[in-house]
């Protein structure tokens, strides 16, 4: 910008100096559009905190994006192959489900689901399309994870694809899960060997915490715990470790 508006001046006053123009281009990409150098020489290092964090929760997280991503993909949920295919790519899933407008299940692959399985959460959201809406549900048969997309037609909604899953089937990503936490805001899905109360991470508030901040390290009488956040849909989820 600062160069045509230099020549255009340069123009407008009838000077046609070549060593003008050729000193403005040289101010241009000297000060203005100055390339980008890359420093080869030093090398940028991970806190060992984060690297922990990442190695231990990579492939995890992967895996539940990806399955955000595919769930988004599915145009037409009435294909039964689509359906199936959900379950035959992420086999750690308990169920993919249909259900109709008022969040009732209308069939389900597996077909035997959990009694505990309820998708009424649905209802008191104000539901917009290619959104994915996330929820926590624990019950008689343990806690599940469950995940719906709704379908509109006409600015309608008609119904959603839905999966369910016991947040353990993911640990075998994780390694060793003695020493790691998975939690949402208010309910804890696993906690290995850690009595999480007595932690550094014992007494945060998540919800006040979450609003300020999606990473931190606490040390507490030699012992840390460290974590992330991260939003799958609307629901924040929270990792760590404790060592």
């Amino acid at each position: 910008f600062v160069l045509v508006m230099t020549l255009i001046v340069l123009g407008g006053c009838g000077i046609q100096d070549s060593q003008s123009v050729k000193a403005t281009k040289n101010f241009y990409f000297t000060y203005v559009n100055r390339p980008v150098e890359l420093d080869m020489d030093s090398s940028a290092t991970l806190a060992e905190k984060e690297l922990a964090l990442s190695a231990k929760f990579s492939a995890l997280d992967r895996e539940l994006t990806v399955l955000g991503r595919t769930m988004d993909g599915i145009l037409d949920p009435t294909k039964q192959e689509s359906v199936a295919g959900l379950v035959e790519k992420f086999p750690w899933l308990s169920n993919a489900y249909i259900l109709d407008a008022d969040a009732l299940i209308m069939g389900a692959i597996p077909s035997v689901a959990s009694a505990d399985i309820d998708f009424s959460y649905l209802t008191s959201k104000d539901i917009k399309p290619r959104e994915l809406y996330a929820h926590v549900l624990t019950g008689e048969n343990g806690t599940h994870f469950l995940l719906a997309r709704p379908y509109m037609q006409s600015g309608v909604l008609i119904g959603f694809l839905a999966v369910s899953f016991d947040p353990r089937a993911l640990l075998p990503l994780v390694g060793d899960a003695s020493h790691v936490f998975i939690r949402t805001i208010d309910t804890v899905l696993w906690s290995g060997d850690l009595n999480l109360p007595s932690t550094p991470l014992g007494s945060i508030d998540w919800k006040e915490t979450l609003d300020d901040r999606s990473f931190d390290s606490v040390t507490e009488h030699g012992v840390t715990g460290t974590w992330f956040a991260r939003y799958y849909a609307n629901l924040p989820i929270v990792f760590g470790i404790v060592r």
